[in-house]
């Protein structure tokens, strides 16, 4: 039963469903296991451990279990509300701005927060850039399995399901995360596109993310994004662009 309800939250919601034995339970607790104003997670779960074991004893287990569990589900649903709106706010300074840069994270943090949720602002923003991540990679590896498809649509015009599998498991060989029907959807889309479109195309969002995630390597401002320039994964993955 690990929450991350701050201590008022805690308070309010016994005092809501138990009232004034609720508050005392709570004071009680609290004094007893000597919680400050902000208790750690490790604190925070003993603490939530000694309150139901008082409520069992004035309201009985039934009761307890009520108080409880209505109180984790509170929590489960602000949080869930917490951490997609977090997730919204980073997709909207993908697509106004590009990648963001460390002080763009601290910056949605920090504007969420300010809405009435609470929790460990720092694990926010490494949650932030981690996801940051995710995406960068996730347009780099697209990237790089396009550029692959229409290189392999210049040699191979009419290709057998021999060359295609063949293909796949270049790609894989590669450390990029394909699957067959992913791969022959792409190829598919791509050869009618060479096909019966114009020559100039729009840049993908792939190619686009791509592109910004490069050039910071050359970029004045690339101390911003060192959440991302200091990581092995996408410098490998950027590696395997470059060498393509």
């Amino acid at each position: 039963m690990n929450l991350t309800f701050p201590l008022e939250k805690l308070r309010d919601h016994l005092e809501k469903n138990a009232g004034e034995t609720g508050v005392k339970i709570f004071q009680t607790s609290t004094a007893r296991l000597k919680i400050g104003e902000n208790p750690s997670a490790d604190q925070l779960k003993k603490l939530t451990k000694e309150i139901d074991k008082n409520l069992i004893l004035f309201f009985g287990s039934i009761k307890a279990k009520e108080i409880i569990d209505s109180l984790v589900e509170e929590d489960r649903q602000t949080q869930a509300r917490f951490e997609s709106e977090l997730e919204q706010a980073l997709d909207l300074m993908f697509m106004k701005k590009g990648i963001p840069a460390e002080s763009d994270i601290e910056e949605i943090t920090t504007y969420i927060f300010s809405k009435g949720y609470y929790g460990d602002k720092n694990n926010s923003i490494e949650i932030l850039k981690q996801i940051s991540k995710k995406k960068v990679l996730l347009a780099l590896n697209d990237n790089i399995i396009k550029g692959d498809i229409r290189r392999f649509l210049e040699r191979y015009q009419s290709y057998t399901q021999e060359d295609l599998e063949k293909f796949v498991e270049y790609l894989r060989s590669k450390k990029l995360k394909v699957d067959s029907d992913t791969v022959s959807d792409i190829l598919e889309k791509e050869r009618l596109s060479q096909k019966f479109e114009d020559k100039i195309r729009a840049e993908t969002w792939q190619e686009k993310i791509s592109r910004e995630y490069i050039s910071l390597f050359n970029s004045p401002k690339s101390g911003d994004y060192k959440y991302l320039m200091l990581d092995e994964e996408l410098t490998c993955q950027l590696l395997k662009k470059i060498s393509k």
